[in-house]
């Protein structure tokens, strides 16, 4: 438990923005132990966010992560500005499990939202209209769902969403979709999410992603 206090006494806030940052390898590490391959993405894509940079605006990639004194990351979040829809989409959340139970999950949101907001306003916008993120229906659905509620964000009744294959090996697999803030015109949102996520930065055909439009409805 004190390794756990003295994380969050000495946590730093950092964008990761090339991939030479030298903080980078322990953010992967961090990101392959977390998630499973069927929604992990492969380093490549990650590694394309991060060389586009400012060449997508009015669209973003983010990866943003916190580390302690020995620059260790205890957690990370990778998400995009969607410019078309005015939201953040969050692609990733993962926070060490020896600095779990000290808020850094909510405090990461928090500090993306910072991000997200001047996004916004670089694309002409007062303010962000929300964010949108994607969870698989797993064993561990209803806590991930509860803590989505403690953040301000609600599910996305009777809607059909498809994510798209994310590596050769894997399969489109259906996902709920969460918002925080007013749901919106929701076929505008996932187009916005197809398009600028999975074909700006994975590089998923737009037929493809058509496609799954047709199935999601």
């Amino acid at each position: 438990m004190k390794d756990d206090v003295l994380y969050m006494a000495l946590i730093t806030w950092h964008s990761i923005t090339t991939p030479q940052d030298p903080l980078l390898p322990s953010a992967l590490h961090l990101y392959e132990s977390t998630f499973e391959e069927i929604v992990r993405e492969p380093l490549d894509v990650l590694l394309r966010g991060l060389q586009l940079g400012d060449t997508i605006r009015p669209s973003a990639f983010h990866l943003l992560i916190a580390h302690d004194e020995h620059q260790r990351v205890v957690a990370l979040t990778i998400a995009n500005y969607l410019s078309r829809a005015n939201r953040g989409f969050i692609v990733y959340l993962a926070v060490d499990p020896a600095a779990r139970s000290q808020g850094l999950g909510a405090q990461l949101i928090q500090q993306l939202e910072l991000l997200l907001q001047r996004d916004a306003q670089l694309a002409g916008h007062a303010q962000l209209d929300g964010l949108v993120l994607e969870t698989e229906d797993d064993s561990d659905f209803e806590r991930r769902r509860r803590f989505f509620h403690q953040q301000g964000f609600a599910q996305v009744p009777n809607i059909r969403y498809h994510q798209p294959a994310l590596n050769p090996t894997t399969e489109v697999i259906p996902l709920h979709l969460f918002v925080k803030g007013s749901p919106g015109d929701i076929p505008t949102l996932i187009r916005a999410i197809y398009e600028e996520k999975y074909h700006l930065i994975n590089s998923i055909p737009l037929d493809v992603l058509r496609a799954l439009e047709a199935r999601n409805r």
